[in-house]
C-alpha cells in the first residue's frame, strides 16, 4: 500500500492535487491555517508548471542520466561480454497489433539496442521477465525471446528466464541460472545507479551498463513557455527514479 502510494505520489499532476486537498482540509481543522491557505495553493502549481517546463524537467533527469555515458551498439567497451542481460520493462499482449506495437517504448528500445549489438558481436542474450501483463498469462522474457528472435536471434542463442517482477527479482533469477561473468547490462539510461547498487550484492559478475530510453535528447532553451505533456512525464519519470533510489539507500 505504501509502495503504491508512493508510485502515485511521483506524478507532478498528483503532487500538486495532494497538496492543495490537504491544505484545504487542514484550513478546516486548524484556522490559523487559513491565511496560508491561498500561498500553498499558488507554490503547488507552480511547481505543477514548472515541472510541466522543457527545461526544469531536463534539469530533473540530468543528473540521473549523466552518470552513465552512452555506449552505441559499435562500441569496444562492451564487447568482451560474455553475455548481454536485457531487463524487463513491458508487453501488452493483443494480437489484432502488429508486435512492435505490442512493445512499449522502454522494452522496445532495450530489445532493439540488444540486437544491435548481437548484430555487432554475435553474444548469448539472457532475458529476465515474468508474468506482470495486463492480461495476464504471458512472461514478458517468453514474448521478448519471439520478438528477437523474428529480428534474426538465434534461439539457441536466447537464455529465458520468465522469472522476476522487479530488478531484485531478476537478478536473484539470474544468479540462480546464469554463471557467466561478464555482462552487458541494457535498460534505461536512469535506471542504472539502482542496477550498480544492486549489483554490489553480486560480486561474482562484472558488468557494464548500456543505457537506453534516454529521456534527455535535446538541450532545451531556458525560458519559460506554455506546458507541455511530454515536460511532466519527464519530470515524474525523474522524480520516481529519486524515490527509488532514496528508498534503495535508507532501507538496504
Amino acid at each position: 500500500m505504501i509502495k503504491e502510494l508512493a508510485h502515485i505520489l511521483t506524478s507532478p499532476v498528483n503532487q500538486t492535487i495532494f497538496a492543495i486537498l490537504m491544505a484545504w482540509l487542514l484550513s478546516f481543522k486548524l484556522k490559523p491555517f487559513r491565511k496560508h491557505l491561498k500561498k500553498i495553493n499558488f507554490f503547488a502549481l507552480f511547481w505543477l508548471y514548472l515541472c510541466s517546463q522543457p527545461f526544469f524537467s531536463y534539469l530533473l533527469m540530468q543528473p540521473i542520466e549523466s552518470k552513465f555515458p552512452p555506449v552505441k551498439a559499435s562500441d569496444l567497451r562492451w564487447q568482451p561480454s560474455d553475455a548481454i542481460w536485457v531487463l524487463a520493462c513491458n508487453h501488452y499482449y493483443n494480437e489484432e497489433l502488429p508486435d512492435v506495437s505490442r512493445w512499449n517504448e522502454c522494452s522496445l528500445q532495450r530489445l532493439v539496442h540488444a540486437f544491435m549489438m548481437y548484430e555487432v558481436k554475435p553474444t548469448q542474450i539472457i532475458l529476465t521477465g515474468g508474468d506482470f501483463s495486463h492480461e495476464g498469462g504471458y512472461s514478458y522474457a517468453e514474448q521478448a525471446s519471439l520478438f528477437l528472435i523474428n529480428l534474426g536471434v538465434k534461439k539457441s542463442d536466447i537464455v529465458s528466464i520468465p522469472v522476476g517482477t522487479n530488478t531484485q527479482e531478476e537478478l536473484n533469477a539470474l544468479e540462480a541460472i546464469v554463471t557467466e561473468r561478464k555482462l552487458a547490462i541494457v535498460s534505461s539510461a536512469s535506471h542504472g545507479l539502482r542496477i550498480s547498487k544492486l549489483m554490489k550484492d553480486f560480486p561474482q559478475y562484472d558488468f557494464i551498463f548500456i543505457p537506453v530510453d534516454h529521456q534527455n535528447t535535446v538541450k532545451p532553451t531556458y525560458i519559460l513557455g506554455m506546458p507541455k505533456i511530454d515536460s511532466l512525464e519527464r519530470s515524474r519519470r525523474a522524480i520516481y527514479t529519486y524515490f527509488a533510489n532514496i528508498e534503495l539507500l535508507v532501507f538496504r
